[in-house]
């Protein structure tokens, strides 16, 4: 068959135009992987040994010392970004990677309760005595299981955004392996999800309405920050099978100053199950703050003024 030379200049051109946009998005994902990938250099984390594996972590500012622990597809790197407005108000923020999170282990029984006395292997590693906890959405259960398992250590617990009822957890566990299953297998179909699809990825992991345009800036700065989802991946699954099958923590325990914070608007109930763990602490406090899930929402400033102000408070 001939080719007229038209067709085949055109089909030069689509060609050549194929490929320019295939080099552009190679660009831009060698670009956003590698600046992931500095965030969780092991030059900014340190490995402690336990007896649940290795426990990564890391510290960032100086002053009195917090505990962040980390929501859904987080690590040290989500800690410490989480707990910045602190940081700059005067806190020091000790952030772990929970179980199978970036370099810390995934020990074949990563329950709440032993991922708690992983924290306090790690501050007797770091000769604190006791401090406050604050724990973020997926977090909730092993700093309130610390709250529990250790009192004489935890001068008060802050509990934002807690995971809601087991059979909401399970949707939340079916959508994560219908939909994220294969993204969570390659940092490349996780960059390209969250550059064309970016609410396909935001309910599951943080938690937070895609179509609310208050969140939209930070959801997509909290997405940038799973990258590289494929050293989360063990971290995210084991999120998703303990909040179908979790141990009952019971609330009563809890001894500590307790400040609970519940995001009014956000999908998938945690709001109730906010008010109800703070109805079931004995000494806690409840806030009710309008925003989305772990995007924050638009009222971080308000937020961190009162867990700052709790924090201080409480000591």
């Amino acid at each position: 068959m001939k080719v007229s030379g038209r067709t085949a200049r055109l089909g030069l051109a689509g060609g050549a135009a194929a490929a320019a946009a295939a080099g552009r998005v190679a660009m831009a994902y060698r670009r956003d992987i590698r600046a992931a990938q500095r965030r969780v250099s092991s030059e900014l984390s340190h490995v402690i040994p336990t007896r649940f594996g290795g426990l990564e972590y890391a510290v960032g500012g100086g002053g009195r010392p917090v505990l962040m622990v980390h929501g859904a597809g987080g690590g040290f790197d989500q800690g410490l970004f989480l707990a910045a407005p602190l940081i700059d108000s005067g806190f020091k923020a000790i952030a772990p990677s929970r179980f199978g999170y970036l370099r810390s282990d995934l020990p074949p029984d990563p329950s709440a309760e032993n991922q708690a006395d992983a924290f306090a292997a790690l501050l007797d590693r770091l000769r604190i005595d006791r401090l406050p906890v604050i724990g973020w959405s997926a977090g909730v259960p092993s700093a309130t299981a610390f709250a529990v398992r250790h009192p004489d250590r935890c001068a008060a617990l802050v509990a934002v955004e807690p995971p809601g009822q087991p059979q909401t957890d399970v949707q939340a566990r079916k959508r994560m392996r219908d939909l994220l299953g294969p993204a969570l297998r390659s940092d490349f179909l996780f960059w390209s999800a969250m550059k064309t699809r970016p609410e396909m990825l935001t309910r599951p992991l943080l938690a937070a309405d895609p179509d609310a345009a208050a969140t939209a800036d930070r959801a997509r700065d909290m997405l940038a920050r799973v990258l590289p989802v494929t050293l989360r991946r063990r971290g995210l699954l084991n999120d998703a099978r303990r909040a179908a099958n979790a141990t009952a923590i019971e609330p009563g325990a809890i001894h500590a100053p307790t400040l609970v914070v519940a995001l009014a608007h956000n999908p998938d109930g945690e709001p109730d199950a906010a008010r109800r763990l703070a109805s079931e602490i004995p000494d806690s406090r409840l806030i009710e703050l309008s925003g989305d899930g772990e995007a924050g929402g638009g009222r971080e400033a308000e937020m961190f003024r009162a867990i700052g102000d709790f924090l201080r408070g409480a000591a």
